[in-house]
């Protein structure tokens, strides 16, 4: 797949009012997203937990964890977000995709709606007891 870029919004979940619009490398293949060091410390994005990641080469590398809001096109979520190294690019992950209900189109390097899934069942009602 092609790598492409699109404009979206991060914020603070603390602090919506605190917000950056970045350019974003649309990377399907990671799980989560990234931002780089400096934003998240603009933004008050901490540190909640350490993960282990496995790069595109195999290796892993440790990156600390936090939450953080995306907005594109009207779409807002809320979710874990890496808290990159200083330098690192902005990614967008699937899982910030998903939760837009996007998906990547490579051909025409641009987001696109996806269909979004739901699996439908009821509940169980209770037995009429025979009395």
């Amino acid at each position: 797949m092609g790598l492409f870029a699109v404009r979206a919004e991060v914020f603070s979940i603390r602090d919506p009012q605190k917000s950056r619009v970045l350019e974003f490398i649309v990377d399907t293949g990671a799980t989560l997203s990234v931002i780089p060091q400096e934003v998240a410390e603009e933004l008050g994005v901490e540190p909640e937990e350490k993960r282990i990641f496995q790069l595109a080469n195999g290796t892993h590398v440790a990156r600390d964890v936090g939450s953080a809001g995306f907005t594109y096109e009207g779409h807002r979520t809320v979710g874990s977000v890496v808290i990159g190294q200083r330098g690192d690019v902005p990614l967008l992950g699937a899982v910030v995709l998903e939760s837009w209900g996007y998906e990547a189109d490579p051909v025409h390097k641009t987001l696109r709606p996806s269909s979004m899934y739901l699996l439908h069942v009821r509940a169980a009602t209770p037995a009429a007891s025979s009395s």
